[in-house]
């Protein structure tokens, strides 16, 4: 049921080898505008259903602190003097400390303000009279997908005492053990291992043949997705809940993405088109699923080619749909609702 996001990879690869620039939607349309059509040969935008998700106020919050579910937090409070600056603790934990105890975000609460903030930002505080530094237990975008051993998260806590003692008095103190610590680490590894997933369904074009480009740029179009990030196709989320996609569509077929002066110029042919989304980081993984098999099989109604898995076969939808109510179940159950901050934090 999980397959690579292969335009994300290949745009990633290409930028890697360059310097990235992000556009505007504003200069992206109008990019567009002098290529390829705006406006669809027909409108069946109307053919997706709308997703019910709860809704989500976004707001720009007063203070930052780490996030206790995911975070294994070292708590540093100044006895004497009780305020330090910060750019001499900043200097203390730099990039060489960062190399043998593994990266991380250190908060300390402003001085004048009183509030928690980023250590290094772009305003940093001056002066601090606090500290917390925060490793994640696991990160899905770990290359070598190790779990940080007991060991390890007591040699960081004995470390951080060491070193901010001299610069003040210090009391330091952690709300899990370094056991519990590797406990919640391996917990968490397999949380993502379970359900780190891109959901797909592939429309593959038959033996011999290729979807052209100017067709599929019709189609998207007509079913009102976006051409936009990493120059894909997207079925933009309204609400301030989950991803920003509903659900994107890439290709195998190198690049791997679609750039509108190739479609222009007659040079786009794939042999497939993916329609694909992050299980973890769904609004509504079912009901993004069902309205992706509508997506799909109208794609197939105007280009021709099959509808298959990533196993080569025809996707049994019932059953995927039973496998993903019970995924999102138990990711709510571990805390980390679908589409949820908790979920887009974590995965």
């Amino acid at each position: 049921m999980s397959k690579d996001i292969k335009c994300t990879q290949s745009a990633i690869g290409e930028s890697a080898r360059a310097e990235i620039y992000f556009a505007p939607a504003s200069e992206s349309a109008a990019r567009v505008a002098r290529l390829l059509p705006t406006q669809p040969s027909e409108n069946v935008r109307s053919l997706l259903p709308s997703i019910d998700v709860p809704p989500v106020r976004r707001f720009e919050p007063a203070e930052y602190l780490p996030v206790a579910s995911t975070d294994w937090i070292v708590a540093v409070d100044l006895i004497q003097p009780d305020m330090i600056s910060a750019d001499s603790v900043a200097q203390l934990f730099g990039s060489e400390w960062r190399k043998t105890y593994g990266g991380l975000i250190i908060y300390g609460r402003d001085a004048d303000s009183g509030l928690w903030t980023f250590l290094q930002s772009s305003e940093p505080p001056e002066s601090i009279s606090a500290l917390q530094f925060a490793w994640p237990y696991f990160s899905t975008w770990s290359r070598d997908g190790a779990v940080t051993s007991a060991s390890m998260f007591r040699r960081r806590s004995i470390s951080v005492e060491k070193r901010m003692q001299t610069l003040a008095s210090v009391r330091v103190q952690t709300d899990v053990d370094p056991l519990s610590a590797n406990a919640r680490a391996v917990s968490l590894a397999s949380l993502s291992n379970r359900f780190s997933k891109t959901i797909v369904l592939c429309l593959e074009a038959r033996p011999g043949q290729m979807f052209d480009g100017r067709d599929i740029w019709d189609v998207m179009l007509s079913l009102g997705l976006r051409w936009g990030d990493m120059d894909c196709f997207h079925w933009d989320n309204p609400s301030d809940f989950g991803d920003q996609s509903l659900f994107s569509v890439w290709t195998s077929t190198e690049p791997g993405y679609f750039l509108p002066e190739e479609i222009a110029a007659g040079r786009v042919k794939t042999s497939d088109l993916v329609f694909g989304y992050s299980l973890p980081r769904s609004a509504d993984p079912v009901g993004v699923y069902d309205a992706m098999q509508i997506a799909v099989e109208y794609a197939r109604k105007r280009l021709g080619g099959r509808i298959i898995a990533n196993d080569g076969r025809r996707p049994d939808c019932d059953a995927i749909r039973r496998e993903l109510q019970q995924s999102a179940l138990e990711l709510e159950a571990a805390e980390f609702r679908p589409g949820s901050d908790n979920a887009l934090r974590f995965f």
